[in-house]
């Protein structure tokens, strides 16, 4: 591991204004270089950072005749300068919610594949250039589950893997 990834793993978490209006600045300059809707959402509850939700719309395709709306969520961590993202896709359900004793809804918001990540690259290039600017690193998601060494979760005391110690234990 790399001494500036360790040394964010073992710094405090930034609960400051400032470091909310950079993360809303960020929000608003990919608001006005995409122009997709962009939502800060800046609660770090069980968190070590502040994300940022582009919403889009992908086009049919052969293979897949429905429109797809797609959440990407950028992940900002206070704890240093390292950033991530995940795809997710609006979709029915996997499972039976009325039998489990709730309410069945239309839609969730589930993982999306790497289908849709290929899709929107135009997108993901534009904000790695946008974060990189502010000296920001993105993280790969194959790295956010390894285990950080020494830490360990505040909600169940399990060993913490680097996504839940840099970004939100509650994603």
């Amino acid at each position: 591991m790399d001494h500036g990834l360790a040394k964010a793993i073992n710094s405090p978490a930034d609960y400051t204004s400032d470091f909310t209006f950079k993360v809303s600045s960020l929000c608003a300059r990919l608001h006005q270089v995409i122009g997709v809707e962009c939502e800060h959402r800046s609660d770090m509850n069980y968190r070590a950072g502040q994300s940022i939700d582009l919403q889009f719309t992908i086009p049919p395709t052969l293979d897949d005749l429905s429109c797809a709306n797609v959440k990407l969520t950028i992940f900002v961590s206070s704890k240093g300068p390292y950033y991530t993202y995940i795809f997710r896709r609006l979709a029915s359900p996997a499972i039976n919610f009325a039998r489990i004793g709730l309410p069945q809804p239309k839609h969730v918001w589930s993982r999306a594949g790497s289908d849709v990540a290929l899709t929107l690259v135009h997108y993901t290039s534009i904000i790695d250039s946008i974060m990189s600017s502010d000296s920001y690193q993105r993280l790969d998601e194959s790295k956010l589950g390894e285990i950080a060494e020494g830490q360990f979760a505040r909600m169940d005391d399990a060993p913490a893997t680097l996504f839940e110690v840099l970004f939100s234990e509650v994603e």
